[in-house]
């Protein structure tokens, strides 16, 4: 796109060596020793600043508080100060006559500048304040936050002792239970041991109390014997007694009543060896029953305390 001319303005007699706008209003600065004030919308000259000796070499104008100060550069050697929309050079009387006119005017060029600046501060310091309140929280939060670490390390620190001390109580319960079934391992061997024991007790106590029973029967006919030898000796002795009162009653003997007393006495001699031997049989029977007896006896304690230990 290319530019096009609208307008041609000729107010200046020399060349332009500067232009500035400022508000609504251009600076223009020329050879001509004048600097001359524009009306940006209308394109009109409102105003010429002619106290210039020199060619106008520069124009600025720093934004103040309140309101813009325009600098003007010439070649004669000065750089002079103006107010901006007056157009007076800043003496103090002006100064105090320029200050009273300016705030007592309808218009301020830096109104809208000071109401931009006004609301860019409330902004600022609202945003401050929420940063402010944003670090306040965030403070308050890393503070509980870094105590909550604390907690948490000193929690972690107790799990790990809580922990270390449950595996130390581990280690011990494997130690003890490894003592533990090796002394069940043992006890099972003994109760094994125990069991065979008490099966072999068993079946020597059945064969001793067959044995017993035996003896029983032996010692029980052997007394019926000797009772039954008793009596014939008991019937010897009556009848020796009444062969021996009968011959010292007559005096003589028959030789029938000799030999019937010899034989008897022959008999009676022999029924009390066999007495004798009867009895001698029946002291060993009754010793041989007491040993049995008492291996019994041992037996049967022997076992009681196998199923005890096995129960």
């Amino acid at each position: 796109r290319t530019l096009e001319q609208e307008e041609s303005l000729a107010e200046h007699t020399g060349r332009i060596n500067a232009l500035r706008k400022i508000g609504g209003r251009i600076y223009s600065a020329s050879a001509d020793h004048t600097v001359g004030v524009w009306d940006a919308v209308q394109r009109t000259i409102v105003a010429r600043i002619s106290d210039h000796r020199g060619w106008v070499m520069n124009i600025a104008a720093p934004a103040q508080l309140t309101r813009y100060y325009v600098w003007t550069a010439a070649a004669d050697s000065t750089i002079r100060c103006w107010h901006h929309d007056e157009y007076r050079p800043c003496t103090r009387d002006v100064e105090r006559f320029n200050d009273v006119q300016w705030f007592n005017a309808e218009y301020s060029p830096y109104q809208e500048l000071n109401e931009e600046l006004a609301g860019q501060v409330a902004r600022l310091e609202a945003q401050s304040a929420q940063l402010l309140d944003a670090y306040t929280t965030d403070h308050a939060h890393i503070e509980d936050c870094t105590s909550q670490v604390g907690l948490m390390k000193t929690s972690t620190r107790a799990a790990e002792d809580e922990a270390e001390r449950c595996r130390l109580q581990l280690r011990e319960c494997s130690q003890r239970l490894e003592g533990a079934t090796a002394l069940a391992a043992a006890k099972e061997k003994e109760l094994q041991e125990l069991a065979a024991a008490t099966k072999a007790a068993r079946s020597e106590n059945v064969d001793l109390r067959c044995e017993s029973e035996r003896l029983r029967a032996e010692n029980e006919q052997l007394t019926r014997q000797l009772a039954l030898c008793v009596s014939q000796r008991d019937k010897l002795d009556v009848a020796l007694k009444e062969t021996l009162a009968l011959r010292e009653a007559k005096g003589e003997i028959a030789p029938v009543i000799v030999t019937t007393t010899g034989e008897t006495a022959d008999q009676l001699v022999r029924a009390h060896a066999q007495v004798k031997e009867t009895m001698a049989l029946n002291e060993t029977l009754r010793e041989d029953l007491d040993r049995l007896s008492r291996v019994v006896a041992a037996a049967t304690t022997t076992n009681v305390a196998a199923f005890a230990h096995t129960g």
